[in-house]
């Protein structure tokens, strides 16, 4: 249908490594138009924030902390294996701690999310996954809220000193 109404426009989804980081920089040497990214953005980049995604513990099925009421506190993460998504991919998680003084036990460190999570549902360690991935992928983890409830904020973002494409808009 979109073709149909816009014959003349050419849609190439990019996605690299997947990182917010690689996102902005598509868009700040005009690889390309628009691209969902993780807010705050670099100055010279416009942004509309579009939705607050919470940040979640995830554990192995059976982990004595999925049966606790209420949420997982950082201090209870630093008790436990912690998978950590590698540099690039972990801007949420570092913040998390420094803002909790969070040192994670790392067992083991991996690019993927989807791999965390298979690896949090086999029993090999906890991690934090973003709840747009988690809400979209079946999976047997266990999923818990944690202190604070912290989140990320996703916009969709363009080049601040050029006018948009009217697709973008």
């Amino acid at each position: 249908r979109f073709h149909s109404q816009y014959p003349n426009i050419r849609v190439e989804i990019i996605s690299g490594t997947g990182s917010y980081q690689e996102m902005e920089e598509y868009l700040l040497t005009a690889m390309v138009n628009c691209s969902f990214v993780r807010m705050p953005v670099d100055p010279a980049l416009q942004c509309v924030p579009l939705l607050r995604d919470p940040l979640l513990a995830v554990l192995p099925p059976d982990h004595p902390l999925a049966a606790q009421e209420g949420p997982v506190t950082f201090a209870q993460l630093e008790r436990e294996p912690f998978l950590m998504p590698t540099d690039g991919n972990n801007f949420d998680i570092t913040n998390l701690c420094k803002q909790f003084h969070f040192v994670p036990q790392v067992a083991f460190t991996m690019h993927d999310d989807l791999s965390l999570l298979a690896m949090a549902e086999n029993g090999l360690g906890c991690t934090v996954l973003p709840g747009l991935l988690l809400n979209n992928y079946p999976h047997k983890a266990a999923v818990k809220r944690l202190e604070t409830d912290p989140s990320r904020l996703i916009g969709i973002a363009t080049r601040a000193n050029q006018t948009p494409s009217p697709l973008t808009t």
